[in-house]
């Protein structure tokens, strides 16, 4: 019994009870193209496939255009900054040092940046510096 070639089905269910047209399967594949392309296939324009890069490489360049404005303009105003510090004199720095109340580290540390990046120069004498 566990081979199942010798199993012996009634004889209703030898018979099938569905049957298929003559032919159907012969033009089965006519019938199916015939209703893929029975549907309107929209021809895509060439302006609405190139607007979205478009659009893309648009928006890149406003961007691209206002970073370097703000760019500039701060470059701008750090090299008028510059301009203005290394036009100022020694003696014209040490009294705004002087008269502004901060302690004597904030004093050393300025003092520092300002020798370092060569906005003044300085000569110690005794410990103290002569401007």
């Amino acid at each position: 019994m566990n081979d199942e070639t010798h199993i012996k089905l009634p004889d209703k269910l030898k018979n099938t009870p569905f049957s298929v047209p003559n032919g159907y399967f012969d033009t089965l594949p006519e019938q199916i193209m015939q209703k893929c392309t029975g549907k309107k296939v929209e021809k895509i324009s060439l302006w609405k496939s190139a607007k979205p890069m478009l659009s893309f490489a648009a928006g890149f360049l406003l961007l691209v255009g206002i970073s370097k404005a703000i760019l500039t303009v701060v470059s701008t105003e750090k090299t008028e900054s510059v301009n203005y510090i290394s036009q100022t004199t020694d003696e014209e720095i040490m009294p705004v040092l002087h008269e502004n109340e901060m302690s004597d580290e904030m004093e050393d540390e300025i003092i520092s940046y300002l020798v370092d990046e060569h906005y003044i120069s300085m000569t110690f004498i005794e410990d103290e510096y002569i401007p």
